[in-house]
């Protein structure tokens, strides 16, 4: 079966299930005519058959990747499959099961997939949630950080009942920070900036501690910055 076949079928299939209830209800809905509840109803269901279709067929399309790598001749020639590796895999569109083959050679192992999108190991969120969520961390704090982000990822509709409001969690924005600070590499020489006047401000806070008898930490804190 061909991707633009599962593509159609995926479509069809959400349709019948998140819009076919709108469609046999249009004449009571007409019956009741100007009122909200009707759009709020279409566009509910809707949200739901492009989020469920857009992660179907990310999913698809990420097996159509090994698939054709798995009939390829080079793959038959140099590398033999060993059975398929799951895990689940955050992204802008939302939870997916990411599925691909794990293949050897003389060398060891590897998922093709893996390596030619360039997912890290072990990372279950992609490179673009990540992204935003250090950028958003940069101005807001760790809990803001991760509620405007969960906001861009999946349906577009949420209620604060929605577990996907808050898909995110303040411990999982701070373990991406904390990981990319250590992956940010120091500047070579040539690569400093040389300035006429350079601003530094110091200071100190007590800050409470959790599960450390209640005791309180003096942090020291910079700031170096040109200009005003």
């Amino acid at each position: 079966m061909n991707i633009l076949t599962q593509f159609r079928e995926i479509s069809e299939k959400n349709i019948k299930e998140n819009l076919g209830d709108y469609l046999y209800n249009m004449v009571s809905y007409f019956t009741n005519p100007y009122n909200i509840d009707a759009y709020k109803k279409f566009a509910e269901n809707f949200d739901e058959f492009t989020d469920r279709f857009t992660k179907k067929a990310y999913e698809v399309f990420i097996h159509a990747l090994d698939e054709e790598f798995m009939q390829s001749n080079t793959r038959k020639q140099r590398y033999e499959s060993k059975g398929y590796v799951t895990k689940p895999f955050l992204t802008k569109f939302g939870w997916i099961t990411l599925k691909r083959r794990r293949y050897i050679d003389s060398e060891g192992g590897f998922m093709f997939v893996d390596r030619l999108l360039g997912l890290v190991k072990y990372k279950r969120m992609d490179i673009f949630v990540i992204g935003d969520l250090i950028e958003e961390s940069a101005t807001n704090s760790y809990a803001k950080a991760e509620r405007n982000v969960s906001k861009t990822i999946g349906n577009k509709i949420k209620y604060d009942h929605d577990p996907n409001k808050n898909i995110l969690s303040r411990a999982t924005v701070r373990n991406n920070v904390l990981s990319a600070t250590k992956m940010m590499k120091t500047p070579a020489n040539d690569e400093v900036k040389a300035v006429e006047l350079l601003n530094l401000m110091l200071d100190e806070k007590y800050v409470g501690s959790q599960f450390n008898d209640g005791k309180d930490y003096m942090i020291k804190s910079g700031v170096v910055f040109e200009g005003t």
